[in-house]
């Protein structure tokens, strides 16, 4: 025997009472796998497209050389909105603010997995555009992300990015 509800009208008003001023987050999750042969030249390598909300974002990760010669390089990692490279149906927000969340996932001991957390706030989404991203030029030693021994890369040379994504405080067009 299966529960059943019987549908019913929400009361949008009497639902405000109950619960007051209510912040709708919309979130998605995605993961990343990158070649660190891929980033040998100058040049970083975008990660596939994920749409959130009609969006399109990826991962774009780099090798970044250092501005002083004593300095190591590292890998910076970044969520990117793209509008060029791909056609999605239209997503109908205007505006919002973007918090994410960027994990290299340490695949020994995932407690040493690496994570950055950021709060882009663009009074509109054309800020993302012409190739401006959030995210850390300076997220590993890339001598450390490099050495199998620690954990970040596979024998393949293969490491992983996790992306949490969420926008709030969104503005539709009406």
């Amino acid at each position: 025997m299966y529960p059943s509800f019987t549908g019913t009208e929400i009361n949008e008003r009497l639902l405000l009472e109950q619960l007051g001023e209510v912040d709708i987050q919309l979130e998605t999750r995605f993961i990343n796998t990158f070649n660190i042969n891929q980033l040998k030249s100058t040049e970083g390598v975008y990660g596939s497209v994920k749409p959130c909300h009609g969006l399109p974002w990826c991962v774009y990760v780099s090798k970044e050389s250092p501005e002083e010669p004593s300095k190591d390089e590292t890998l910076g990692v970044y969520l990117s909105f793209i509008n060029e490279r791909v056609e999605l149906p239209c997503s109908d927000i205007l505006s919002c603010n973007v918090v994410v969340s960027l994990e290299l996932i340490n695949q020994l001991d995932e407690s040493r997995s690496e994570t950055a957390d950021g709060t882009k706030t663009p009074t509109s989404l054309k800020e993302f555009h012409g190739g401006r991203r959030l995210g850390w030029g300076q997220f590993i030693i890339w001598d450390i992300l490099a050495n199998q021994e620690n954990g970040f890369v596979d024998a393949d040379n293969n490491f992983t990015v996790k992306v949490i994504l969420k926008l709030i405080d969104v503005k539709r067009w009406k």
